[in-house]
């Protein structure tokens, strides 16, 4: 612990499995019996120094941490007992970057075993870890479902393929292979025949089922936030009864289909470029209208500024332009009054919003 200047605390420890005592370390002031102003000052800028210390010296024990925890995890423990620290359930929470913890867990593991473990305590800790993998927000599919399929090997070398018969058997899946394999009108030979087929389905179904259930475990734990669309297409597509059974079960077979179904949804998310058609729409119907007005100008037989029509137009503001020939086609907005003209004087308006005729005489 090359930095620290107490060297005895961080052993003992390392060796107590303990994190130092920060509180208890902490310089304090004490004035008790001291009168004199001067040596009062004395104490306040040596405990000013001790504390500038202090924090240094804990700042450097945080940082500290994490290069001892990956020097431990890289260089003093197998690849066993690796895989067994990192399939912790509160690893991420707990364990990585804590020297301390970290020490504990393989404390755990050298003092245990396979013969001093009790079965049932070992099975329900597997259990908990696979239910509780789940993708962290910066991690991909690959690491997180190298993560998930380790667990699942996990609780499968205790409970074996067929430890999900009887539920695979109660699955409307299960019961569609009978529906769709009919014996209405056959004969006895063909009915036997048909329900040899039918048994022999839903036994290879029972079979797959562990994949199947696999799949769904790693699209329920993925990170919703990026891949909630993911699960929504498939339950929507599952929840439309008027189709056939086959056409609305669309979810994953096995882990490695589930794993591209969320890989390509990041990756069209990632790689589409967003357009914005409100404003494309609405550029196309600025343009649209523009150009009418210009038309309905030009073919009164006024002579007017067309380019301070157009801006008037984009700056959605009402243009008045006159018919009288003492104005000679000169534009003015509403409310504007020309010299020697009264209200009722005749005159096109041309106004930006949408209108049946934009150019009306009034």
């Amino acid at each position: 612990m090359e930095g620290l200047e107490y060297p005895q605390i961080m052993i003992s420890s390392i060796k107590e499995l303990n994190e130092p005592d920060w509180d208890g370390l902490k310089p304090k002031l004490d004035l008790a019996g001291q009168e004199d102003k001067i040596e009062r000052e004395a104490k306040k800028e040596e405990l000013k120094t001790e504390s500038v210390e202090y924090h240094r010296q804990k700042r450097y024990w945080s940082k500290a941490k994490w290069h001892v925890h990956s020097l431990i995890m890289e260089s003093f423990v197998t690849s066993k007992m690796k895989d067994k620290i990192l399939q912790e359930v509160d690893y991420n929470e707990k364990i990585e970057g804590d020297p301390i913890e970290l020490l504990r867990r393989i404390n755990k593991f050298m003092t245990t075993s396979d013969v001093t473990d009790w079965e049932p305590i070992t099975l329900w800790e597997a259990l908990q870890k696979w239910v509780n993998c789940r993708q962290k927000g910066n991690e991909t599919v690959i690491e997180y479902r190298k993560r998930f399929e380790e667990c699942a090997t996990t609780v499968l070398s205790f409970m074996g393929d067929s430890w999900l018969d009887v539920f695979a058997s109660k699955t409307t899946a299960y019961h569609e292979i009978e529906n769709n394999h009919p014996t209405n009108g056959l004969s006895d030979r063909e009915k036997k025949r048909v329900a040899a087929e039918v048994e022999a389905l839903q036994e290879e179904f029972q079979e797959e089922f562990v994949k199947l259930f696999c799949a769904a475990g790693l699209l329920h734990n993925c990170d919703r936030a990026r891949y909630q669309p993911v699960l929504d297409h498939f339950v929507t597509a599952y929840a439309v009864e008027h189709v056939d059974y086959a056409q609305r079960d669309l979810f994953p077979r096995d882990v490695e289909t589930a794993a591209k179904a969320l890989h390509n949804h990041w990756v069209k998310k990632t790689t589409t470029p967003k357009h914005n058609n409100n404003n494309n729409t609405n550029e196309k119907r600025t343009h649209h209208r523009t150009v009418l007005t210009l038309h309905r100008i030009t073919t009164r037989g006024v002579s007017v500024n067309v380019f301070a029509v157009v801006w008037r137009i984009m700056l959605h503001r009402d243009v008045n332009i006159d018919s009288d020939p003492r104005n000679n086609g000169k534009i003015r907005q509403n409310g504007d009054r020309i010299p020697g003209m009264n209200r009722d004087a005749n005159r096109y308006t041309c106004r930006q919003a949408p209108r049946r005729d934009l150019c009306s005489q009034v």
